[in-house]
Order: C-alpha cells, then sequence, then structure tokens
C-alpha cells in the first residue's frame, strides 16, 4: 500500500522522525568451519563471516529528537484524556519508531521499512561503502520501480566503529545502530 509520494527516502526517514516527535534483529552470527571428533570427512566448505555493515539497524534519536518525542508522547496523553474518541486509532509515534529497520545485506542490497499511521512504507535497492561514506540508491518505493528523483542515489555517513549510518542533515537527520 503506498502510504505517500515520496521524493527521496533518505530526507524521508529523518522528516518521520521529526514528524512523529512533533505529533505525537540482530544479524545471524556466523563461525568458521567446526571439526568434529568423528571418522569421516565433510565437503561442506567453512562458512565466511559477513562484512561487519551487513545486518539489521534501529533508528536510535539524538538528545533532541528524544526531547521532541518525550512531548509527542505527553501531547497523545493529553489527547487521549481530553478526547479519547479524537485520539482512538492514533498511532504511537515511539512505537513506529521501534518498528522502523533497515538491512544492508552481503550482495550489496539494502531494504528499509518504514511504519506509518496507514500501513508501511517500503525501500528497496543498492548501496555501496567508501570509507565513511555510503552511497544508496532506491530501485523499488513501495511495490513500484523507483523513478525520478526517487532513483537518484542518495549518501549518508557510515562510521563502522560506531556501527551507524547517519541519513539526511539538520532538522531532517536519522541514525540507525546496527542492531
Amino acid at each position: 500500500m503506498r502510504v505517500m509520494k515520496m521524493k527521496s527516502f533518505i530526507p524521508l526517514v529523518g522528516s518521520l522522525v521529526l514528524a512523529w516527535a512533533l505529533f505525537g534483529c540482530a544479524p545471524s552470527a556466523t563461525t568458521e568451519g567446526e571439526t568434529g571428533t568423528g571418522t569421516g570427512t565433510s565437503t561442506e566448505a567453512p562458512k565466511k563471516e559477513a562484512p561487519a555493515h551487513v545486518g539489521n539497524y534501529k533508528i536510535v534519536l539524538s538528545a533532541e529528537q528524544e526531547k521532541q518525542m518525550a512531548e509527542a508522547d505527553k501531547a497523545l496523553a493529553d489527547l487521549k484524556a481530553k478526547d479519547p474518541k479524537m485520539a482512538e486509532g492514533m498511532p504511537n509515534p515511539r512505537e513506529m519508531m521501534d518498528k522502523m529497520v533497515m538491512e544492508l545485506k552481503e550482495d550489496g542490497t539494502f531494504s528499509i521499512a518504514i511504519p506509518g499511521a496507514n500501513g508501511v512504507s517500503t525501500a528497496t535497492g543498492k548501496y555501496t561503502i567508501e570509507g565513511d561514506k555510503i552511497t544508496m540508491t532506491a530501485e523499488m518505493l513501495d511495490g513500484k520501480k523507483a523513478e525520478g528523483n526517487d532513483a537518484k542515489p542518495e549518501s549518508a555517513k557510515y562510521d563502522a566503529a560506531a556501527g551507524t549510518i547517519t541519513l539526511g542533515e539538520g532538522t531532517a537527520q536519522a541514525t540507525f545502530k546496527k542492531a
């Protein structure tokens, strides 16, 4: 289900973080091949460890975003107390943030899921990493081919030591940390 027209998925993530604040899986481990005590030989090749950047990432809030989220939580609680009917069905912004996930796969593809009031928006595509820069190019948005601005490469900051990817800038910034 298409939730909204996305001009670009990276600024969208940061904008959603701000909007939610104002309005209210860890990757599987791999091991080297094991040797047993039994007889016989194994034809299975040892598994190689995935690159450090591969895996699932969850959004983390900056101190300012956390402050805005607390204000949004309070505003939603106040609305529920004053007008429960109006607040009925309104999504909890913090729960939506907790469900936002980005995955980088070993084959150079990515996916990101952004929950919203009307469902989940998704973006899938390819990525490359060079030093502290990750470039992501969306190929599909909500199941449809990305075109125009949606298909333009977007750069983000990759911090291998911290295990973070930071998308967008300023108030539309979102940081994801490897789960």
